[in-house]
């Protein structure tokens, strides 16, 4: 009888755990974004920098899915019927990451008044996983950090194990884990923007479609929006 019991409990483990693996194969994160950007002192009366401002702090009107197939992930604006004049036409305005896991492939789609870039970049992934963890979003998770070539801190990421997919917001990507939250920090060593998920949906996504485009390189892409 004893036997029995453990060779059932073995099989309904095993069914479980095969059933977390299948689901956790594809997912949808819904991520809320934050801005941390403040004017300095000095730029208080300068129009350019109270407009980032603003543009920041209006991005936080929106929500954004990372969607995972499996095989390729995408990171969007998630789309609502109704939205603000400015939250809606700054929607418009944000790219559309994807990345392509079978050669680990990262591309961003802009779409303009007039003009749509392509462009293939060239990510960082040499992420330092530390000793820290913190408990988010009911997951237990770990710090990890990618450094700049000054040996800066550009990017905090807090990513969890158990859920076993190497993606996170944006072009991030490459932990092992999902990223639930993450800050990017600019040269001063300050935090200036960030996502902190708000929904995780374990049901099976529909296939990703990487646009049939010709992609070019992030310096000709900011090389073409100068002369624009």
């Amino acid at each position: 009888m004893m036997k029995n019991h453990m060779k059932h409990l073995f099989l309904f483990s095993f069914f479980l755990f095969s059933l977390t693996c299948i689901c956790q194969n594809q997912v949808k994160i819904e991520y809320a974004y934050t801005s941390y950007y403040e004017p300095e002192k000095a730029d208080k009366n300068d129009l350019k920098a109270q407009t980032v401002h603003k543009v920041f702090k209006s991005a936080e009107e929106l929500s954004f899915l990372l969607i995972f197939d499996g095989n390729k992930s995408l990171f969007k604006v998630k789309e609502r019927m109704a939205i603000g004049n400015k939250s809606g036409s700054l929607a418009r305005m944000l790219p559309r990451y994807y990345v392509d896991f079978s050669d680990n492939s990262v591309y961003s789609l802009h779409e303009m008044p007039g003009e749509t870039f392509f462009v293939k970049q060239e990510i960082e992934n040499n992420w330092q996983i530390t000793s820290e963890q913190n408990k988010i979003y009911g997951y237990e998770c770990k710090k990890a950090i990618l450094l700049d070539k000054e040996g800066n801190k550009k990017v905090e990421a807090w990513f969890t194990p158990n859920i076993p997919v190497n993606i996170g917001p944006l072009e991030s990507y490459g932990l092992p884990g999902l990223i639930l939250l993450i800050k990017s920090f600019n040269k001063k060593g300050e935090a200036y923007a960030g996502f902190s998920v708000i929904d995780i949906d374990f049901s099976k996504q529909k296939e990703i479609e990487i646009p049939d485009l010709e992609p070019i390189t992030f310096e000709e892409y900011i090389e073409k929006t100068k002369r624009s």
